[in-house]
């Protein structure tokens, strides 16, 4: 949820921003889109990431890597689906 509430606290002015470039035919919405996206995805992977390799080990879940990873990947997912969830409500 961290990144749904940085999202809606970032986007309204930048959307301002775009929205003046795009009417001056500057850029189209793919170009940054696929931007923002590569540009925030370490920011956005980092924190659920860090948090996870601290979490698993403290909560004494089983070790095995594959279930490892899955959990990462299932903390990685989620604060992507935040960020998107921050973009459709600002």
């Amino acid at each position: 949820m961290l990144s749904m509430t940085r999202t809606l606290k970032v986007f309204p002015p930048e959307k301002n921003v775009v929205d003046r470039e795009r009417a001056r035919h500057s850029y189209h919405v793919l170009p940054y889109l696929l931007g923002k996206i590569v540009a925030e995805l370490p920011a956005v992977l980092a924190p659920p990431l860090i948090f996870g390799s601290i979490l698993y080990p403290l909560a004494g879940l089983e070790g095995s890597v594959g279930r490892f990873a899955r959990f990462l990947s299932v903390l990685a997912v989620e604060g992507m689906a935040s960020g998107a969830i921050g973009l459709a409500i600002g």
